[in-house]
């Protein structure tokens, strides 16, 4: 209940912000010329004093317009800095993207080994950890050898721009630490347990060379034991 109260807010608090800005940024222009001719009336005022009168309004206007140019201009530069300053820490921030295959043929050889990706997609190198979290019926698989190494923490991953770093895993071993087989896991599976036979909520953090970190939230997968791979589920 909190957690949901406290995205909603965050939501309402970020588009509140949005619509501000774009407000901001369609009046500021009128703001900033009222102002700077207010402020330069005020200064002849306190200069001139009686003989302020006396100043033409040509004088008036193009040092009124000066003023709202050099305001403005300043503010420009400083958005634009801004900007400039947004992008360079989207290019620089870690991305990455799994690839997960599985050979197509459940009775051919190795036909239960799991190909695991990462696929770099920035201009950095980076180190990567990965948790499975694997899952048998919604008992947690633990107690796994170092061939999982890579899986659960243990070992990170190192990726160059633009390169994939490959590895693998097997499911039998998965399936042994609580006595299950390929197959009797094909021989249980049904369409309402297909999606709690096996499972993974994969995390991936990652950490480039400039000290940026990211954290993924998990994804969920099940082994589907009849199509023979891994099923994302993108939706809730």
């Amino acid at each position: 209940m909190i957690d949901s109260l406290w995205r909603s807010l965050t939501v309402m608090l970020g588009r509140r912000k949005e619509v501000m800005l774009c407000l901001l940024g369609r009046v500021l222009p009128f703001l900033i010329l009222t102002g700077s001719v207010w402020f330069t009336w005020q200064f002849y005022q306190e200069a001139y004093g009686e003989d302020a009168e006396r100043i033409s309004a040509t004088t008036f206007l193009v040092l009124s317009v000066t003023l709202a140019v050099l305001v403005y201009y300043t503010y420009e530069t400083y958005r634009i800095a801004e900007t400039d300053k947004n992008m360079w820490e989207l290019e620089i921030m870690p991305s990455g993207i799994p690839v997960i295959e599985m050979h197509k043929v459940p009775t051919q050889r190795y036909s239960d080994r799991v190909n695991f990706a990462l696929k770099n997609t920035s201009k950095f190198a980076w180190w990567a950890r990965v948790w499975c979290n694997f899952r048998i019926y919604d008992r947690r698989v633990d107690s796994l050898g170092e061939d999982f190494d890579g899986f659960n923490g243990k070992r990170k991953w190192m990726v160059y721009p633009e390169e994939i770093s490959c590895s693998f895993f097997e499911i039998e071993p998965l399936l042994s630490t609580q006595g299950k087989t390929l197959e009797k896991m094909r021989a249980e599976r049904t369409q309402d347990n297909r999606k709690i036979q096996l499972t993974m909520d994969l995390e991936i953090e990652l950490k480039n060379e400039k000290g940026k970190e990211r954290r993924y939230p998990p994804r969920h997968y099940f082994f589907d034991f009849y199509d023979w791979n891994w099923v994302p589920l993108v939706t809730e």
